[in-house]
């Protein structure tokens, strides 16, 4: 399947490897982003990359929770911190 993208310097034209076929259709008819993701997930390499980035999001928020040097409100150790939580 041969995919063209337009910019404003030009187009560009590329082939999609055929697990990735789906996806392209429901782009070029633009379809929601529900069947965008259906789409995505139907592609076995896509849905782990995906996977592997949401774990990464989960990683970095749950860091940024837990620091010791910018405590988050579930770091509070007081009565006080769990009576105005």
């Amino acid at each position: 399947m041969q995919a063209v993208v337009t910019y404003e310097s030009g187009k560009k034209s590329g082939d999609l490897p055929p697990e990735l076929h789906c996806l392209g259709k429901a782009l070029a008819r633009g379809s929601n982003f529900k069947a965008l993701a259906d789409a995505a997930m139907e592609s076995p390499n896509l849905k782990e990359a995906i996977k592997g980035r949401i774990c990464s999001d989960i990683s970095k928020e749950h860091k940024r929770l837990c620091s010791m040097a910018d405590p988050s409100l579930l770091r509070g150790m007081t009565k006080e911190a769990m009576v105005n939580f």
